[in-house]
């Protein structure tokens, strides 16, 4: 009878582990969704400030510069009637209209914005 219970207690405890096992890989899967989703939204966040800062330095006229502070990489090329804002890094791709000549660039962290003479550089 002791044997018994030593062994259901052994099968209990292999239950538990394989229990545990699957929740810790569930876990591990939606932890890298979520920061897969950060990543892109921060994109977003940064490719659109970017872009507003653009904006308001070709509508503000030569010599006009703004500051922004970008939360991840942003490439940006000028494309005919519109810019490309990516990050090679997720893959992400987004246009908007152009305003203003733009020079293409890979920027990240703290950005200044210039307008000389109608185009737009990054320092």
């Amino acid at each position: 009878m002791k044997g018994q219970i030593t062994l259901e207690y052994m099968v209990l405890t292999v239950v538990i582990i394989a229990l545990l096992s699957i929740s810790v890989a569930a876990l591990i899967r939606i932890k890298d969704g979520s920061e897969d989703a950060m990543e892109i939204v921060l994109f977003k966040s940064s490719a659109r400030d970017l872009y507003n800062a653009v904006s308001e330095a070709c509508a503000m006229g030569d010599m006009n510069s703004r500051r922004i502070v970008l939360r991840t990489e942003v490439e940006i090329a000028s494309h005919g009637d519109y810019l490309e804002f990516s990050n090679p890094d997720i893959g992400n791709t987004i246009k908007y209209e152009k305003n203003c000549e733009v020079d293409d660039a890979e920027l990240e962290g703290a950005v200044v914005v210039t307008n000389s003479d109608g185009t737009i550089e990054f320092s």
